[in-house]
């Protein structure tokens, strides 16, 4: 058919990637549409064309086919950030020598650019600095990490999360290193202040309690002031014992007290608090214990074991991608029992108070199941957020059943 108008004249052309991982079939209907198909079905777009003889039809088969094929290419093309390393330690910095930053350098073995959307530290004390425009690829971008070493003695190790368009989507990079502490004079070693009674901290952090042992710490006391001075201890629980009463300190003395909780004694399971109260010429100063307690399966007989429940989450994250500013998230996680003793959820804990968690069911019977629901409340929350649950359980084999909840709050 040469020239004329044919509405209802047909054509249609096909045309394959060379490496055969592509297929686009170009329909062409008179009055209809235009059909950009890929090899699998999926219809990537349309045009409409009108009033075109066959000639005309046969010339833009092609192009479109062309421009169908390059479409088809554009959407499997993907950045890939290739990190050279994903840990790196500064071995042994001092404390008062300063900031110090290190650059993990990546390359793009993609076919597409990457761009960095995001990049979170888990700490104040990180700051991060990142390549700002799009790495093409075959070229290297970079992440930095600044880290603050004052006031953080001892053993560190803070992530840097990286969030691109890249694969994988979320990168995360570990800054680690020992501070080697400065020297501190009375003021700083004994910051918390109780009349002329220095002592070492207001909150002591204590080691892990097993429900059926102790875990024990020191509080450090020095006086302060010119004359000899009477501590007392009071308002004491019964799940922790202290080495004095009472002790008098003279003039520029130091000692310590000895901190110990008995686990068989306190009530909560997880991460918990005690406290008690050190009195100074009749004022009260009051000393918290923070510490984990869990239950103790190491004299389990193997029946026992056995015959413990095992607690299953199949799907134990839940992201609600974006979300509007002040909007409360709902979602629940499925817990069951698959074991054949009975499930006990002792204790829901939340790192955000922003997370309120509740639970169908705390008792399971082999087989059972139950609903655990969430709402996040985003209200004062920007960004991308990460929030973590724990159900704390009387399974041996996972005492934490780690839950997470993620949005991206906009």
């Amino acid at each position: 058919m040469r020239g004329g108008y044919y509405p209802e004249a047909r054509v249609s052309c096909e045309i394959v990637d060379l490496r055969g991982a592509v297929g686009l079939t170009v329909m062409l209907k008179m009055r209809k549409v235009v059909t950009l198909r890929m090899c699998d079905g999926r219809t990537r777009g349309i045009l409409k064309l009108r009033g075109y003889n066959t000639m005309q039809i046969t010339k833009r088969c092609f192009l479109i086919a062309i421009l169908g094929l390059a479409l088809v290419q554009s959407s499997m093309a993907q950045g890939v950030m290739e990190f050279m390393e994903k840990t790196y330690s500064f071995e042994q910095i001092r404390e008062d020598g300063g900031s110090v930053t290190h650059s993990f350098t990546f390359k793009n073995t993609g076919n597409a650019p990457v761009v960095i959307k995001q990049v979170s530290s888990s700490c104040g004390c990180t700051v991060s600095d990142w390549s700002k425009e799009p790495v093409l690829p075959g070229k290297e971008g970079f992440v930095a990490g600044t880290f603050n070493p004052m006031g953080r003695p001892g053993n560190f190790s803070k992530s840097l999360t990286v969030v691109s368009n890249a694969e994988p989507e979320r990168e995360v990079l570990y800054l680690t290193g020992n501070v080697i502490p400065r020297a501190r004079s009375k003021q700083e070693q004994y910051p918390y202040h109780m009349g002329q009674i220095w002592a070492s901290v207001s909150f002591l952090s204590l080691p892990r309690v097993l429900h059926d042992g102790t875990t024990e710490g020191t509080l450090g006391l020095y006086n302060g002031g010119s004359k000899a001075e009477e501590v007392k201890f009071v308002m004491v629980p019964k799940s922790v014992m202290l080495s004095e009463k009472q002790l008098t300190l003279e003039p520029g003395e130091e000692r310590l007290l000895r901190v110990v909780v008995d686990g068989s004694k306190v009530q909560q399971w997880g991460y918990t608090t005690e406290k008690f109260v050190c009195e100074v010429q009749n004022e009260k100063y009051p000393v918290e214990l923070g510490f984990n307690r869990d239950e103790n399966f190491a004299g389990w007989s193997e029946q026992e074991r056995n015959n413990a429940p095992v607690a299953t989450v199949e799907t134990k994250e839940i992201d609600f991608g974006p979300v509007r500013h002040g909007d409360v998230l709902r979602g629940s996680f499925e817990m069951r029992n698959d074991g054949k003793g009975v499930l006990c959820i002792r204790r829901v804990q939340s790192n955000c108070s922003c997370v309120a968690v509740e639970v169908g069911k705390e008792k399971l019977k082999p087989n059972a199941r139950t609903k655990v629901s969430v709402a996040f409340n985003t209200e004062g929350y920007r960004g991308e957020q990460v929030k973590d649950i724990s159900l704390i359980t009387n399974d041996p084999q996972q005492r934490y059943v780690r839950l997470r909840v993620l949005a991206d709050v906009r």
